[in-house]
């Protein structure tokens, strides 16, 4: 199933015993666009405000009533380490989450979440200082809406929303407000179009043309991204199918 950020965000995360909180936002991995943390805000019963659970854990998205369910307690919810839900994020605090939880290291072994990785010795504290200053680079959904997207002869528009894929938990699309440029229409970009992301000038370039992008399969967020859908998309735009490779 393709959930949009948006739709996504308010979801509720549903322990074995109760409630923990709601969805407020994504984490994303820079290079590869795997979501690696969801940002959950718990409310008023665990005195911190947002804890992060990793998509390894999650089953599946219940959409009509707007649940995720999570194989874990709110014990161990509320036990767990007090770190950044903001990035950036350092190596060294994701490393603390990882092995209370025991879940699979995304940076280690293969596939979208890793594999298992043993405890690794306490470095010395220059290189500890090191670590926690050179964090992975990870990005927030509500970061990357408004980011200007380019094409390969202008600005055609800015971000306005995600879409995700909720087997893999990657991003699948850019969601396009083209109102400044092409008044009232949204498009979705595919992130395997995607160019360039300069995270210093807020800009995403794809490779794609103007009229092409303006003459695409209009986008609307009230109705679900289906294949159906994405198969308008990608053979308008003659590109090779995701789940196809």
């Amino acid at each position: 199933m393709l959930l949009s950020l948006n739709g996504l965000k308010g979801f509720k995360i549903q322990a074995s015993d109760g409630e923990i909180g709601k969805i407020r936002d994504i984490i994303f991995e820079e290079e590869s666009l795997a979501i690696r943390y969801l940002v959950v805000r718990t409310g008023s019963w665990l005195e911190r405000h947002e804890v992060l659970l990793s998509p390894s854990t999650l089953g599946r998205p219940d959409g009509k009533n707007e649940i995720i369910p999570v194989d874990l307690t709110r014990d161990e919810v509320g036990n767990s380490p007090d770190i950044s839900c903001d990035p950036p994020i350092s190596r060294k605090e994701e490393r603390k989450l990882f092995l209370y939880y025991n879940w699979p290291m995304y940076w280690a072994g293969d596939g979208t979440f890793g594999g298992s990785m043993p405890p690794v010795p306490v470095p010395p504290a220059d290189e500890a200082a090191g670590e926690e200053e050179n964090g992975p680079g990870l990005r927030s959904g509500d970061e990357i809406e408004g980011y200007h997207v380019k094409a390969t002869d202008g600005e055609i528009g800015h971000i306005n929303d995600l879409v995700i894929d909720d087997e893999v938990w990657v991003l699948r699309y850019l969601a396009v407000d083209t109102r400044d440029w092409f008044p009232g229409k949204k498009v979705l970009v595919a992130v395997g179009w995607v160019e360039e992301i300069d995270w210093l000038a807020k800009q995403v370039t794809v490779g794609l043309s103007r009229q092409k992008i303006e003459k695409s399969p209009p986008y609307d967020p009230h109705f679900p991204v289906n294949r159906e859908y994405e198969d308008r998309i990608f053979d308008y735009y003659g590109k090779p199918k995701y789940w196809e490779r």
